[in-house]
């Protein structure tokens, strides 16, 4: 939402570019997509995997403004996600600023990690390290796009 680093200020040049030249568009912003098998070698998933192996998770930063100190996300299924994008292909053209895909609530990367533990038993356990920069102090993720209607909760997304 404040683009700090190169990646996400492409992304919004990119969507200038979209909104300048384009007569009907929609915009999309995913959020943190899970299920499935997902192949993002950078992700949480990722992340969680490598946990497994390593035996250990680190949480970077546990003093946000948050119930538990950890940072909010919003985390969506990605089956939710694509009937989002089948809805909106079906739809007039948005024409916003963009759509946040996601499912609305807000979860911490603490809680995150509790329902997979819990879902798959004590591979890993976590520790905390410093803040990630770029990481906003936000306590509920921002609103989302009139294409959602999320149906699958955080225990299934992990």
């Amino acid at each position: 939402f404040n683009p700090s680093s190169p990646y996400g200020m492409s992304k919004v040049m990119a969507e200038d570019i979209i909104k300048q030249y384009c007569r009907e568009y929609t915009i999309f912003r995913f959020y943190n997509v899970g299920g499935r098998t997902p192949n993002n070698p950078e992700g949480l998933y990722a992340a969680v995997k490598n946990a497994e192996k390593s035996g250990v998770f680190t949480i970077f930063g546990n003093d946000y403004n948050t119930k538990d100190g950890t940072p909010v996300r919003d985390y969506v299924h990605v089956d939710d996600l694509t009937d989002a994008i089948v809805r909106a292909v079906n739809t007039p053209a948005a024409m916003t600023d963009y759509e946040p895909i996601g499912s609305g609530k807000s979860y911490t990367v603490k809680e995150y990690l509790d329902t997979y533990l819990e879902k798959y038993g004590d591979k890993f356990y976590y520790t905390y390290g410093d803040r990630r920069p770029g990481d906003l102090e936000i306590s509920e993720v921002p609103f989302v796009s009139k294409f959602m209607d999320p149906r699958i909760e955080l225990k299934d997304i992990v």
